[in-house]
């Protein structure tokens, strides 16, 4: 196998050693004849793995493959007993009160809960009527008010009566140091039967906590070389790095502003360093390795030594509130430049300085696809939507822009043609000329499509839709489904590619797909 002249030093061109692939664009540089369509009794793997959490306990990172492993990292959450017992404000409002609720407006809930109309809803009917209701009877400056009035109204008169809430909002944030003595409490106020019921679903008995894992697994077996366990931090939403395969080492970033450099032998820590981040962030940002050094958007974007870990440069230009962004490859003239979307533009930089040498409209978590000097992003905001430039020094020109709009979307340009899944619940996949920016088809898909960023290989556009893998034909001539694997892939995860193989992150394993044509 002959090696690309490689940014990351040792991957090889058949290699999918980092976030996109080799180029960072989604492309497949070589590919061998793929099936044109998935068998009718479908397609089984090759193997899956042992469980690797992904999707609401482990993230949303993608795999990568290099040298023969596949690697893939897992914000990992669980649960940890906890021995107190503490009502928030926040289980109030589940219960159905809210702390400080005016005397007036509690009369009114009242009134409308215990109501005809409100007996008389049919279930399905519920929501709406409270909505309506609450909209029309709560001014903006009660808005702090609205769930424990939205909970009440829907709970009707199972609502616990607003004595009992009263009595429970003495001790709301109050520490019981043990079960016992919440029990206690709850006899001494006469808090018998559903009502007691009611208040011990409302109190937490575990907190939430996380670890980080990278696991790496044998690419032609799926079996677990090593897994590597890191301190976590719980956050809203998963931290989701994709892993970077450079030099014998692999870079991620994990959860609570960590970076990692860990050596792909045995996953032994070779340095951590800290982003700066703000706390309880959530991460997503995809590292790049290049010029010995290592660049993500950690809160800013920030270039690390990939040697030792130490902090080269960072660039407060290009901030993004979640750093979720990763950067994206430019070719030009014998050099080679990062371009990253930040919140509101999208950046290129000078990676051995971190200086921004232009900007242009853009912004959101996509990373761009750029091919040659064209590039198109799939912008978070429908102005400017998405959107292609011909890039040059000093300055980018805009070529057209259309208003689809996507939280993170990649595209796929190939063969004068931008290809683009996105659109999250009014899922949408795009096929527009590069050159003019005329739409060739646009398709509605059946299930969700956000943060979708597909793989193109052999005429073929992988896409993960919904919980399946979609596979269409890449062609303007108009939107063609060659098949799907439902395997539960985690959404918002890219496939990795390798020789015909696809790897793919599933629910709570990884597995990997013989696409060829040919297997043998």
């Amino acid at each position: 196998m002959t090696c690309a002249v490689a940014l990351a030093a040792t991957t090889c061109a058949a290699d999918w050693s980092q976030w996109r692939g080799p180029e960072r664009n989604g492309l497949v540089p070589d590919s061998p004849a793929l099936i044109d369509a998935i068998p009718a009794d479908g397609l089984k793997p090759v193997w899956t793995s042992e469980k690797v959490p992904g999707g609401g306990s482990g993230g949303y990172g993608s795999v990568v493959v290099a040298d023969g492993r596949a690697f893939v990292y897992s914000n990992t959450r669980y649960a940890v007993p906890i021995a107190t017992r503490s009502l928030t404000k926040q289980g109030l409002a589940r219960i159905g009160w809210s702390v400080g609720m005016p005397d007036e407006l509690l009369a009114r809930v009242e009134e409308a809960r215990t109501s005809a109309e409100r007996k008389n809803l049919d279930r399905r009917a519920v929501r709406d009527w409270v909505n309506k209701w609450v909209g029309a009877n709560l001014t903006r400056e009660q808005g702090a008010f609205r769930s424990g009035c939205s909970r009440r109204l829907t709970l009707g008169v199972a609502a616990l009566p607003a004595d009992m809430c009263r009595k429970l909002e003495t001790v709301v944030d109050k520490e019981f140091p043990t079960v016992d003595a919440l029990d206690r409490w709850l006899t001494e106020n006469a808090f018998e039967g559903d009502a007691r019921r009611s208040v011990l679903r409302a109190i937490p008995t575990t907190r939430n906590a996380a670890h980080d894992h990278v696991f790496c697994l044998d690419a032609a077996t799926g079996r677990t070389l090593w897994r590597k366990e890191l301190p976590g931090t719980y956050t809203g939403y998963l931290s989701s790095s994709t892993p970077c395969i450079a030099d014998g080492r692999c870079y991620v970033m994990g959860s609570g502003g960590n970076i990692y450099c860990l050596n792909v032998a045995d996953g032994e820590v070779i340095w951590q360093a800290k982003g700066k981040t703000r706390p309880n962030e959530t991460h997503a940002s995809s590292i790049v390795v290049l010029d010995g050094l290592a660049v993500l958007l950690a809160g800013q974007l920030t270039a690390l030594d990939a040697a030792t870990g130490d902090i080269a440069w960072t660039q407060p230009e290009v901030v993004l509130r979640e750093s979720y962004s990763s950067a994206a490859y430019w070719r030009h003239e014998g050099a080679t430049y990062l371009v990253v979307n930040g919140s509101r533009d999208a950046c290129c930089v000078a990676p051995k300085t971190g200086e921004v040498l232009w900007k242009v409209p853009g912004g959101g978590w996509s990373t761009p696809a750029i091919v040659g000097d064209d590039m198109v992003i799939y912008s978070a905001r429908s102005r400017p939507g998405l959107v292609a430039y011909r890039l040059a020094m000093p300055a980018p020109r805009q070529a057209w822009s259309l208003p689809y709009r996507d939280r993170g979307a990649s595209p796929v340009i190939r063969g004068g043609y931008v290809y683009a899944l996105g659109g999250g619940n009014d899922a949408h996949a795009v096929c527009v000329e590069l050159e003019s920016g005329k739409l060739a088809w646009d398709e509605k898909l059946r299930g969700a499509a956000e943060i979708a960023s597909p793989v193109e290989a052999d005429g073929k556009l992988l896409g993960v839709v919904g919980s399946t893998l979609q596979i269409m034909a890449t062609s303007p001539e108009g939107y063609r489904l060659l098949g799907e694997i439902d395997a539960k892939v985690t959404a918002c995860t890219s496939p990795a590619f390798v020789d015909g193989r696809v790897f793919l992150r599933l629910g709570d394993a990884v597995a990997c797909y013989d696409l060829r044509k040919d297997p043998n």
